[in-house]
């Protein structure tokens, strides 16, 4: 069975981040040279190249196969395939964020993370978006709710994992 999530990758905005803030400092710095210029470029492309590779990740998603004896996880940069016989625990807990979007409509973003702990000591955490938007008036002015676990594609996967492990 193959399940299609929007799991999002903090990591890469971190970096994203990080690059930005070392391109700014280096811009500003007094002494200017031919080697601040291009330090200051480079960390310029990894901002930009960090940045894309978000926004095409929750594009293309990540999929959750479930096999009869293992489950692969397949992500824009890696895949992991972990054998039922490793996997020690699955948990998913339900959580919410509060989103501030430019355009001024706070709203709740409901989601859930399902959490697989291996034989090995890693933990695999996966999350997915569980809101969906009342209507095409709660679209506008922000008004989500929180969908039915059943609906969740994470939720699902979660209750495929956990009928193959007991």
């Amino acid at each position: 069975m193959t399940f299609r999530i929007r799991h999002e990758t903090k990591t890469v905005l971190f970096i994203a981040l990080a690059a930005m803030l070392l391109f700014f400092l280096f811009m500003f710095l007094s002494v200017i040279s031919l080697f601040l210029i291009f330090v200051s470029t480079v960390f310029m492309a990894a901002a930009l190249v960090c940045a894309l590779l978000y926004f095409i990740e929750q594009a293309v998603g990540t999929s959750i196969i479930i096999e009869d004896s293992d489950i692969t996880v397949k992500r824009l940069r890696k895949k992991n395939t972990i054998a039922l016989s490793d996997i020690i625990d699955v948990r998913i807990e339900p959580y919410k964020r509060y989103r501030h979007p430019s355009r001024g409509a706070t709203y709740t973003e409901f989601r859930m993370r399902m959490t697989i702990d291996v034989e090995n000591g890693d933990a695999i955490v996966l999350t997915d978006k569980a809101t969906v938007a009342d209507n095409a008036a709660g679209f506008l002015t922000g008004r989500h709710k929180r969908l039915p676990d059943e609906d969740v594609p994470l939720y699902q996967a979660y209750q495929v994992i956990r009928s193959k492990l007991y």
